[in-house]
């Protein structure tokens, strides 16, 4: 079960600048997503849509930062708002969902009691959340065609050295029996005649 709390979110919530360059510095954004099982973009970008804030998630820092100073309990609502619309299972309220993406359309499908149920596709996040997935689909499918076109090149290479092996072994052979059919046709035509002891 998972337990949101204010220090959730206050814990290592920061505000940098000021004027119109004022950031709010979300840095445990990864434990936080990790927690609700979500992507921490998505987390950050809900955040954004609520408070009409542009976001930015960095991987490498692993910081999440929303324009704009915002306080903690401004957070912790849209939190508990993102949590509501995109994590709890409709039928059982457990936060065991997982997306499923089916004709553009978004479906929270439940591992506790199975339950699947279209999310809110009105709300601005599910384009960000459709957009991601077909990026993934794309980097998917071109990761494999890249792995294709390498085990292909592998391939032809291996091709190319089993055929010469062929070669060689078939030319070997065809060494091997001409000499046998020339020795055999040698004994027939000059028969030996061993001496008797």
């Amino acid at each position: 079960m998972i337990v949101l709390d204010s220090s959730f979110i206050n814990a290592k919530l920061q505000v940098e600048g000021r004027g119109n360059g004022i950031k709010t510095v979300i840095p445990n954004m990864l434990l936080l997503a990790n927690s609700l099982h979500r992507d921490p973009a998505e987390v950050t970008k809900f955040f954004g849509t609520e408070l009409g804030a542009q976001t930015t998630w960095t991987a490498e820092t692993e910081r999440a930062v929303v324009n704009g100073a915002h306080t903690t309990q401004d957070l912790q609502s849209n939190l508990f708002k993102y949590v509501e619309k995109f994590v709890l299972c409709p039928g059982c309220r457990l936060p065991e969902t997982i997306y499923k993406i089916k004709s553009e359309t978004i479906y929270s499908v439940c591992a506790a009691c199975g339950a699947k149920e279209p999310v809110d596709m009105a709300h601005k996040l599910t384009g960000t959340i459709l957009a991601h997935d077909k990026k993934r689909k794309k980097d998917k499918k071109d990761a494999e065609k890249k792995e294709d076109k390498t085990a292909k090149k592998k391939g032809d290479k291996k091709s190319k050295v089993r055929a010469d092996a062929e070669h060689f072994y078939y030319v070997l052979l065809f060494s091997f029996f001409s000499v046998s059919l020339s020795l055999s046709f040698l004994c027939s035509s000059f028969p030996l005649s061993l001496p008797r002891t």
